[in-house]
């Protein structure tokens, strides 16, 4: 049911971040859900942005039923979530979705465009605890994976969107505010040891010696009863300063930055050779918290951005690494990848970006010398042709322990030092605000200096959707806008995707077309894991390994030329939502 013709229904408020509750209006009474599954089921609808099919909710929501049973449950659930909430729904006899002509308040969306837009004290006020909180279904894993899967992105977010601010009120010496902040960032965080010595500081320089040392109690009780671990050196020592007076209110003040994860107050400047961008960087704040978590984390010494070609790896792993500085003291190093053919020549890329002269007929050893005893970030862009060659870096990481890579390829490495990191395409929460959508606009304003998105608002979106928030095919299709309207681009994509093509000279071949990218990752896959594709395509909306399995009929030997592998053996990724 839409809006339009009628008076318009009071704002429907849903708060994801904390406490569960969708109401209508903001102070409205919260609206009783009659089953767990009916708000598992809007809260989904909700927080995907877009139209969902019947066929993949039924199967997401009751994955162990027989599908007419699965489709019968979601027919009464959407019947009771129309009784609830008819004017903010758009339900049709395919797919379930958020009326888009209804005025609708989703705390997330909100949330992650402050972030994006650097507003970082709304992006707090916004999250109040984490993600859906409480809300399990026993019978979906695939749900309960997508719940905790977004609760851990979006907690890491916050965490980041807090530790900025509090860096931002320290510039500005604002004291009052970052106690605030620092206080509320370890009720999300209570063990980050760094924010206790922060706010121990910050508490001696305000003159409140004993609350500062009872923060300091509060670390070590913590630590040790939870954790069973006592307390940084850093941390008993600054205690003991704190006690003796010793610590005046400039050391206080200015003693760490919590924004960081280093131990050391010096701003560290590491060289690096990273290629400078060569337009905006829009969107990525989720996936930016994520890679500063996990290089933080000194188990994870070799993260993959996991993705096909097109989402922008390559310029999200130079976005994380360039602020890396403080970790990394002994540089950053950009090795480019994508000319390299043969995996003999690996080594050989990577010297040459250390700049070492390749003079040792034994050249892993060189290149081993000169890494020893360096804290490095490698980034190793584009190395899903060199798979037969990951082995070097796992030598190289078990040589020189304390360098760390970070690495984009459209195939996982397959080594057991890996940690993975899938990137999608661009967040299409929030319609225009979007960071997909912002992209649109910026691309198309860059190739046509008037161009204006009034009244195309719907057009812009459908197109960002359709291409799934794929940066590459945003830019290209919005390239257009010299020479079509919004309308005719939409019509074009709907058609195929021959619009998807570029004549900019310098951009890899490979990025010139939507088609060429597709080619080029098609060939990188075996002849089994082509026929897979061939097979699971007839799948809208994503595909799980049990469906393929079904289609395929993969774990049958039924193949004239012996077994075929098992599903689970091949490097393809289903899709879960």
């Amino acid at each position: 049911m839409r809006t339009t013709g009628g008076p318009t229904p009071a704002p429907l408020t849903i708060r994801t971040l904390g406490e569960i509750a969708v109401a209508v209006g903001t102070r409205g009474k919260p609206i009783a859900f009659e089953t767990r599954t009916v708000q598992a089921l809007f809260l989904y609808v909700a927080c995907q942005g877009r139209p969902l099919g019947r066929d993949y909710l039924a199967e997401l929501l009751w994955p162990e039923r027989p599908q007419e049973q699965g489709r019968a449950n979601l027919r009464v659930a959407i019947h009771r979530l129309r009784q609830q909430l008819d004017p903010y729904l758009l339900i049709t006899r395919q797919s379930v979705a958020l009326n888009p002509e209804a005025p609708v308040i989703l705390d997330v969306a909100h949330f992650e465009s402050h972030v994006a837009a650097g507003e970082l004290a709304a992006a707090t006020a916004l999250y109040h605890g984490q993600f859906l909180t409480g809300l399990y279904l026993d019978d979906s894993p695939v749900y309960e994976q997508w719940v905790l899967l977004e609760r851990e992105r979006l907690h890491v977010v916050a965490l980041t969107a807090y530790q900025q601010l509090i860096t931002q009120q320290s510039n500005a010496d604002q004291l009052d505010a970052v106690i605030a902040n620092a206080q509320r960032l370890l009720q999300l965080d209570p063990y980050h040891e760094p924010i206790h010595r922060q706010l121990m500081r910050l508490l001696a320089r305000s003159g409140q010696r004993g609350a500062a040392l009872a923060q300091y109690e509060i670390c070590r009780n913590l630590l040790e009863t939870d954790l069973g671990v006592t307390p940084d050196e850093v941390t008993t020592d600054l205690a003991v300063q704190i006690r003796a007076g010793e610590l005046d209110k400039e050391t206080a003040w200015h003693g760490e930055k919590v924004a960081s994860s280093s131990e050391s107050s010096v701003t560290v400047t590491s060289h690096h050779n990273l290629p400078p961008e060569s337009r905006p960087f829009i969107g990525r704040a989720a996936e930016l918290a994520q890679i500063e978590q996990l290089l933080a984390n000194p188990d994870c010494r070799l993260l993959t951005l996991l993705g096909v070609g097109g989402l922008g790896k390559t310029r999200i792993a130079l976005a994380a690494a360039s602020q890396q500085n403080a970790r990394f003291p002994d540089g950053i190093v950009f090795v480019p990848l994508d000319s390299v053919v043969a995996t003999e020549s690996l080594l050989v890329a990577i010297a040459q970006s250390l700049n070492l002269e390749t003079t040792s007929s034994d050249l892993l050893a060189q290149v081993t010398a000169y890494l020893q005893g360096r804290k490095l970030l490698l980034v190793l862009d584009n190395f899903e042709h060199l798979l037969d060659g990951a082995e070097t870096l796992a030598q190289l990481l078990h040589r020189a322990p304390h360098i760390k890579m970070l690495v984009t390829s459209r195939q996982r490495l397959q080594l057991l030092e890996e940690w993975l990191l899938p990137v999608a395409g661009l967040s299409l929460l929030g319609g225009m605000q979007s960071d997909a959508c912002k992209l649109f606009l910026h691309t198309a304003q860059r190739v046509h200096a008037t161009f204006r998105s009034v009244g195309q608002e719907d057009l812009i979106v459908a197109t960002c959707r359709q291409v799934e928030g794929m940066p590459l095919a945003i830019e290209l299709a919005a390239s257009w806008v010299r020479v079509m309207s919004c309308a005719e681009i939409r019509q074009n994509l709907r058609e195929g995707l021959d619009l998807l093509t570029t004549p900019l000279r310098n951009l890899p071949e490979r990025h010139r077309s939507i088609h060429a990218l597709f080619n080029q990752s098609w060939r990188l896959l075996s002849p089994e894991e082509q026929r897979v594709l061939r097979g699971v395509s007839v799948f809208q909306g994503g595909w799980t390994l049990t469906d393929a399995a079904q289609v395929l009929a993969l774990d049958e030997d039924d193949s004239p030329d012996g077994p075929r592998p098992r599903l689970h053996h091949l490097h393809l990724v289903p899709a879960q939502s």
